[in-house]
């Protein structure tokens, strides 16, 4: 069978617009996954972020150092309670872990003595911010925790990542005095070759 010059040319362009899809697909990057094609639940996830180092952040922005006109003098006792969640304005499992690392973090940056107290029992969260659920301000500040500070902390736990949110309050005037936000966020990607890769990050 006799081939044409024009067949040949047809032929030709055919061939290098399928090289060119081949290496398109060569340099495709990762595909990003979800935590359940990666093979990982929430635990799973939370298990791997530096909590600490997440704590650790947050803290910094409600203490700052000495001589900053807002720094927290060292004899001032504060009231910290479990960290909620921001939805339900609850303190559950995560709650109660950060709590922990909340409290050795102010401990560790703000060196004031600690109070801790739960939040169910004598505050109560709500959008506006903090409110004790006794209306004497002498009774709730010196029978049950003697503190003038209070810092709280909420938390909001998403698929890709997890956010907290620090406020120091007056508890004399329920006044917001600092807010700090620290939050991390994570991804699985699947590689051309290989198996699934985790990241995360701290902002």
């Amino acid at each position: 069978m006799r081939v044409t010059s024009k067949a040949l040319r047809r032929i030709a362009r055919i061939a290098g617009i399928t090289l060119a899809g081949v290496g398109l697909l060569g340099c495709a990057g990762p595909r990003q996954l979800t935590l359940e094609q990666c093979g990982l639940f929430t635990s799973d996830v939370l298990a791997r972020l530096d909590t600490r180092r997440l704590s650790d952040d947050m803290v910094t922005g409600l203490c700052p150092a000495a001589p900053d006109p807002n720094a927290l003098p060292q004899d001032t006792a504060v009231v910290v309670p479990d960290l909620v969640d921001v939805q339900s304005l609850q303190a559950n499992r995560l709650g109660k872990s950060m709590g922990e690392l909340f409290r050795a973090s102010i401990s560790k940056i703000c060196k004031v003595p600690i109070r801790q107290v739960e939040l169910s029992r004598q505050f109560k969260l709500n959008p506006d911010g903090l409110t004790a659920l006794s209306r004497n301000h002498a009774e709730v500040r010196n029978s049950n925790f003697p503190a003038n500070i209070a810092i709280v902390g909420t938390y909001h736990l998403q698929s890709d990542k997890l956010t907290l949110v620090g406020r120091r309050i007056d508890l004399e005037t329920s006044t917001i005095l600092a807010v700090s936000t620290v939050e991390a966020t994570w991804r699985c990607d699947l590689p051309r070759y290989g198996a699934p890769v985790f990241s995360s990050r701290i902002d």
